[in-house]
């Protein structure tokens, strides 16, 4: 038996009413269950909506692929300049829709690209962030673009939020002009520092050379300390003095053709007595015998000085600094390796950033600040090349620069390498091993090195 109540009731009276009711009841039935629905998803709908529109935070719904805006929530309609540059920046994703493709690797703008990424990931992508002035007010927003897809995992539109970043952009300006006028000081005082040293600096000279004959030797032995704590202040002054000139642009890098082999060689034989005083031999190798390049002479002059003091400075006496040329894949590589005291593992990826020590004990055969090496890695950067260390502890350290095989259009002038042994070179290298102390009894070779 039929245990419908529907049926049992249609059964009373004749056949073809009750056919005729059951069809209408029926009917009835699934208009019914339609409209629940549609008022079940209209609840859901409404909800969404008003979730959206409640978020504080602006939000511009667009359809894909013919990029038309189909909502807005009513923060964003507030926003009416921000609004408007979402406006425009639709009107820009429609007109290079043609070209708007995963595969393309054209694009007009950085907004395509973002929004071909988009569609090739189906993720989140940021836009470049914008700036907007509101009653002479900037803000400043970061656009995110989040795709909508449907249930067969396609791409049917996107939703455009504006993240407010105006107080992290503010944040940003302030530590940057703190960290400009940090620079500033630093300069500026620094430059002040240097006047004096250059004072003691030409008295020392000029006590040496007027007043020779009537130096004792043990006055010259204070004059000698004198003279090599004012270089080391040299020292320290222009290396704080360059590393601000970089940090504000004002580097200048004079590139001209030389031969990268002679000058190391040259700069290499410049230091050797220095190495002898220390007790340390210092070997020079090139598997080729001449090589141009372009290069500032001297920036690599204070990178090689400075990477061969430190070699000598670190290795023990009786031990060996080797200085090596070659050429790899378009790169001139010029190696400076010791057999000193190595740096240890968790200090290799810091070496080359400013105060770092390899040892902070600072004992007195290792004096030093610790930004020589933080400004060889921008000298060497600011010639185009790579800087590279290898170390282990108790065996030793290779430095590995790497400078681009080039040319440049002012020719060669290797003639200039005859004055690299001049005044100046022979200034810089007594400034930069400064930080070196030679046993006070080895009264001769002190003074070969002096003259």
């Amino acid at each position: 038996m039929d245990g419908n109540p529907a049926r049992l009731i249609l059964r009373i009276g004749s056949k073809k009413p009750c056919k005729l009711k059951l069809r209408k009841s029926k009917r009835r039935l699934s208009v019914e269950i339609a409209e629940k629905k549609d008022k079940l998803s209209r609840g859901k709908f409404n909800c969404l909506y008003n979730i959206i529109n409640s978020i504080d935070l602006p939000i511009v719904s667009v359809s894909y692929p013919s990029f038309n805006i189909i909502d807005i929530n009513n923060k964003a309609q507030r926003e009416k300049k921000l609004l408007k540059r979402c406006f425009l920046l639709v009107d820009e994703m429609r007109k290079g829709n043609n070209t708007l493709n995963v595969f393309s690797k054209t694009y007009s703008c950085r907004n395509q690209q973002c929004i071909a990424k988009m569609l090739c990931t189906k993720a989140s992508v940021y836009l470049p962030n914008i700036e907007v002035e509101d009653n002479g007010k900037k803000m400043y927003y970061k656009l995110m673009c989040q795709p909508i897809l449907n249930p067969h995992n396609k791409i049917i539109g996107f939703m455009i939020n504006s993240i407010d970043i105006t107080k992290e952009v503010e944040k940003k300006k302030i530590v940057e002009n703190l960290a400009r006028f940090k620079d500033e000081f630093l300069y500026s005082i620094t430059h002040e520092f240097k006047t004096p040293l250059v004072v003691i600096s030409s008295a020392l000279q000029a006590m040496e050379v007027l007043c020779k004959n009537e130096l004792t030797d043990r006055i010259k032995i204070y004059l000698n300390r004198i003279k090599q704590n004012t270089f080391r202040q040299m020292r320290l002054v222009n290396n704080l003095l360059d590393i601000a000139k970089i940090e504000a642009g004002y580097i200048k890098i004079l590139k001209k053709n030389l031969d990268i082999v002679a000058m190391t060689r040259l700069i290499t034989e410049s230091v050797s007595m220095f190495a002898e005083l220390k007790g340390v031999k210092l070997l020079f190798y090139s598997n080729i015998n001449k090589k141009i390049i372009a290069i500032d002479e001297e920036k690599y002059e204070r990178i090689m000085l400075n990477l061969l003091s430190n070699a000598i400075k670190f290795t023990p006496k009786g031990k060996t600094v080797y200085v090596e040329v070659s050429t790899q894949g378009g790169y001139v590589e010029i190696k400076v390796k010791d057999s000193g005291i190595g740096i240890p593992k968790d200090k290799v990826k810091t070496i080359f950033e400013r105060f770092v020590q390899v040892d902070s004990s600072l004992s007195r055969n290792t004096e030093g600040t610790g930004i020589g090496l933080a400004l060889v890695h921008m000298f060497v950067s600011s010639l185009g090349g790579q800087i590279t260390v290898k170390s282990e502890e108790n065996i030793g350290s290779t430095f590995t620069v790497a400078l681009p095989d080039v040319v440049t259009e002012y020719g060669c002038e290797n003639d200039r390498l005859v004055d690299l042994c001049d005044n100046r070179l022979i200034q810089a290298i007594k400034i930069e091993f400064s930080d070196i102390y030679f046993d006070e009894n080895d009264s001769e070779r002190k003074k070969n090195l002096e003259t």
